[in-house]
C-alpha cells in the first residue's frame, strides 16, 4: 500500500502524470532492491558466515523480551488478586 496516493488525491493531482511518475518511481525502487538482492545472493556464504552469531542474538533477545512480558503479566495478575 502506498500512502502517496492519499495526498495526491486530496490535492487532485492529474491522473496521467501521477501514474507515470509512480510507475517510474516504483521501477527505480524495484531495481534498487533487486540489485541489493542480487549482490547479497552472490555473496551469501560470505555474508552468512560473518553474521552467524546474529541468529543466536535474535533468539536470545526474543526470549528476554518474552520473559520480561511474562513477568509483567504475572506481576499484574498477582497485584490484582491480592487483597487491598
Amino acid at each position: 500500500m502506498s500512502f502517496v496516493a492519499i495526498p495526491a488525491g486530496l490535492l487532485r493531482a492529474p491522473l496521467r502524470p501521477y501514474t507515470l511518475l509512480t510507475l517510474a518511481g516504483s521501477a527505480i525502487r524495484c531495481l534498487f532492491f533487486a540489485a541489493i538482492g542480487w549482490a547479497l545472493g552472490r555473496s551469501d556464504q560470505h555474508f552468512h558466515s560473518n553474521f552467524r552469531f546474529a541468529d543466536s542474538v535474535v533468539v536470545a533477545l526474543a526470549l528476554i523480551v518474552l520473559g520480561w512480558l511474562g513477568w509483567r503479566l504475572w506481576r499484574r495478575r498477582v497485584s490484582l488478586t491480592e487483597p487491598s
